[in-house]
């Protein structure tokens, strides 16, 4: 995924003077988000989560997530991160659970 042309990336990675933190162009929500999602994956509830992005895009199966900064990292396989996403473009996680139902 190319995000070359995505804000965050223009800025330097810098908050502007018009996002106040917690704002929701902060990624306050996808990092709220991501982190019930991680819980679930280290616990026995779920097998994987899918993600829902904003632009539209759907990562599905994602079995590890990292976050640095406004930036998260996901994986789909085990060993590598194979998928990356600003923060505020996180819009919906979805636990699938153990055992497939």
């Amino acid at each position: 995924m190319d995000l070359a042309g995505h804000r965050r990336f223009r800025e330097g990675g810098e908050r502007s003077d018009r996002e106040a933190p917690g704002s929701a162009g902060s990624g306050a929500v996808g990092r709220a988000l991501l982190a019930r999602a991680w819980a679930a994956l280290e616990s026995t509830r779920a097998e994987s989560v899918d993600i829902q992005l904003r632009s539209g895009g759907l990562v599905r199966g994602v079995i590890a997530i990292r976050v640095d900064g406004q930036l998260a990292d996901v994986s789909t396989r085990r060993g590598e991160w194979t998928h990356a996403f600003a923060l505020e473009d996180v819009a919906l996680v979805r636990s699938n659970p153990r055992g497939g139902t």
